[in-house]
């Protein structure tokens, strides 16, 4: 019986140590990590990708290397190409971020180049999609030297901006499933290269994935708000020229500022008279960060607050009027239409955003405002 349990003890601590073990071990030094891939088109419409690997050598002068392909046969083949003139074991498996040129967006069908990032096994899906309002090389070829390696940069920007709801954190899942949804359109967050890398709010696509406008900071706060995702802390600031009861500021138009803590939307659909309707109730707690003109607001709080949820109505449904002109649907209305009006929604499935765009959309916005600040 003793030597029995021996027998187990020797059996598992052979087990230990072999289980652990790795035949096919990788040091950085000797890696090519692609951690971020950039697809464009140029002036003559020539397809071009670029990648961009961090460099593991202390002798380096530069953070990173970067690899472009123009007109290759497909992204599959430019990968095979950057892995001829690579100087480490590359690996396709950790990319963060995917550049997409706004110029490439406005080809038709453009969106069948990504297949070898859905079909690959080994490729992450939780990179996230950037479009860029500019050529791709730009952001590409910058190279901060009191920064972190570019890579890095742009996923802490769109994080960082994302957590301010000022743009979007869409991953490379996330995009297949809205292009992919008759119900919704897709939506992506908008960088730009000026001296510095700058989030511009999000882009806009229709139900083929073709660019069809754009949307800037404020209006993409109020995108997330429509589409009932808030995370964190929403700051606003809107004009509000109906509440001066003073002389104005000669220096700032007359602004108001706040911080939206807590949004919660009741969304009722109907179909009367081969016309969808949409009545949006939002219910925010809020409170106020910033006033540009003399408001007494001991007298007058009440009204301040109903004001407020006034220009807020007016200023989504001016972003909702803008969305339907432009037949998409980056709320997601049509996923209510699908749930609750299923038989008129599947007739005008294949056509959603005409059919939004006729539809009538009420918002209508109930705020409690928690606090003033410590002026008056």
């Amino acid at each position: 019986m003793k030597s029995q349990h021996w027998r187990h003890l020797c059996l598992i601590f052979v087990l230990l140590g072999v289980l652990p073990g790795c035949y096919d071990k990788m040091y950085l030094e000797d890696a090519t990590l692609t951690l971020m891939l950039g697809l464009d088109v140029d002036e003559d419409n020539r397809f071009l990708v670029y990648a961009s690997s961090p460099v593991f050598n202390k002798d380096a002068k530069k953070k990173t290397e970067e690899f472009y392909d123009i007109r290759p046969i497909s992204v599959r083949r430019s990968k095979i190409d950057f892995d001829t003139i690579s100087t480490g074991i590359p690996s396709a498996g950790k990319i963060q971020s995917i550049l997409i040129g706004k110029k490439l967006l406005e080809q038709e069908n453009w969106f069948s180049l990504l297949d070898p990032l859905f079909r690959n096994a080994e490729t992450t899906v939780t990179s996230y999609v950037i479009v860029v309002d500019g050529p791709v090389a730009e952001i590409t070829h910058f190279h901060p030297e009191d920064k972190p390696p570019l890579p890095m940069l742009l996923v802490k920007l769109i994080t960082s901006t994302a957590h301010k709801n000022a743009t979007l954190d869409t991953t490379l899942q996330e995009f297949h499933r809205q292009m992919y949804d008759k119900s919704m359109t897709p939506s992506l967050p908008l960088l730009r290269k000026d001296r510095d890398l700058i989030a511009m709010g999000a882009a806009l696509l229709n139900e083929q994935g073709k660019y069809v406008t754009s949307l800037n900071l404020q209006e993409t706060i109020l995108l997330r708000i429509l589409q009932r995702d808030i995370s964190h802390i929403a700051s606003y600031t809107m004009t509000a020229k109906e509440l001066q009861t003073g002389p104005p500021n000669p220096i700032v138009k007359s602004k108001l500022s706040i911080d939206i803590l807590k949004s919660k939307a009741h969304i009722w659909t109907t179909y009367q008279g081969g016309k969808f309707g949409f009545d949006i109730r939002f219910k925010m707690r809020t409170r106020l960060t910033e006033r540009t003109f003399p408001f007494r607001m001991l007298a007058h709080e009440q009204q301040l607050q109903q004001q407020i949820e006034s220009i807020l109505e007016r200023d989504l449904t001016a972003l909702i009027h803008k969305i339907q002109k432009n037949r998409i649907d980056p709320f997601g209305l049509g996923i209510f239409a699908q749930a609750y009006q299923y038989h008129a929604w599947k007739k005008v499935q294949d056509d959603w955003g005409k059919a939004l765009s006729e539809a009538e959309i009420k918002v209508t916005v109930k705020m409690e405002m928690t606090d003033s600040g410590v002026l008056q």
